[in-house]
């Protein structure tokens, strides 16, 4: 099967405008959308309240930083949106970028 996705929240535009993005992208034939873990918004929020306006499309986290939050908290946040997604959420996870990983947590 060929999957066509996409990255979301995107630059400039708020949250909420979102749903109609991601309605209009399922039914262009879109399969997935993953959200990013770069500044604002964790990766979780978007992925929850995208499963919550779509039926289709399988969300995933591109990525969730390991080093940004602990493992008991890495898995409850993924296992709170496991629980709504209808088998539709991946969770990507990964070490991210030295800048993220020293800003985030104070030791640049």
């Amino acid at each position: 099967m060929e999957r066509w996705g996409l990255t979301f929240p995107m630059d400039g535009i708020s949250l909420s405008a979102h749903k109609e993005i991601l309605r209009q992208a399922e039914s262009l034939g879109y399969t997935d959308a993953w959200t990013m873990e770069v500044d604002g918004i964790d990766p979780f929020v978007p992925a929850a309240l995208g499963l919550s306006w779509t039926e289709q499309l399988r969300f995933g986290t591109a990525i969730a930083n390991v080093f940004v939050r602990g493992p008991a908290t890495m898995a409850q946040a993924a296992a709170g949106v496991a629980e709504v997604a209808g088998g539709r959420f991946v969770l990507g996870i990964g070490a991210s970028s030295p800048a993220i990983v020293e800003n985030w947590n104070g030791i640049g």
